[in-house]
């Protein structure tokens, strides 16, 4: 009887933990995704470096013309409402980053004090040419959002801003899924460009 109910209660145990890390835990995960994404969209393999804002944005979805989470789930299907859920959840406060990123390329993770003060004269083209002689060869700066997931970590949502000129910048929604352990672009949708 004693070794039936010491079963039953480390049944009752086993059971009770998680399957995985609770969002705010699942930054090694995280990080894969950035990494995939800065492959796919933004050079990470080529570039010699990339120019990454050290906190993520704070960043609730919104589509141009549409703040209706229904047009947002319609816009980027197959998100789901549960990936969803938790990208706005998670952008709900900023996050320091570390360079913890999978690819060959240097990264500069800078903070926003340093980009406003090579911004902080109003002539443009002369503030991106200082940013240049700092950061050659970088393609500007590019900011993250916090990623979503789902609960099996199988489909992730991103916002990834990059400026790189005077009317060189764009701000894209990517939602990835997982095949084969791998993070893959599945569908992007332009937020801003200019």
């Amino acid at each position: 009887m004693r070794k039936e109910i010491f079963l039953l209660v480390r049944l009752a145990l086993l059971l009770s933990v998680p399957s995985r890390p609770s969002q705010g835990d699942d930054k090694e995960e995280e990080y894969k995704v950035y990494s995939a994404i800065l492959k796919a969209k933004h050079q990470a393999e080529k570039s010699k470096t990339l120019v990454i804002l050290r906190r993520t944005a704070q960043n609730g979805l919104t589509l141009s013309g549409s703040d209706d989470q229904k047009d947002i789930l319609q816009a980027l299907s197959p998100l789901t409402e549960e990936t969803l859920r938790s990208y706005n959840s998670r952008n709900n406060a900023e996050m320091e980053l570390a360079n913890k990123f999978d690819f060959t390329a240097w990264v500069a993770l800078v903070d926003e004090k340093e980009i406003d003060e090579i911004f902080r004269r109003p002539d443009l083209e002369n503030n991106w040419k200082a940013f240049y002689q700092k950061y050659p060869d970088s393609g500007g700066f590019i900011r993250l959002s916090r990623v979503g997931f789902d609960a099996t970590d199988k489909q992730a949502l991103i916002f990834v801003s990059q400026h790189c000129g005077v009317l060189c910048a764009s701000g894209t929604y990517y939602l990835l899924v997982k095949e084969n352990g791998e993070w893959k672009v599945k569908k992007e949708r332009q937020a801003w460009i200019s």
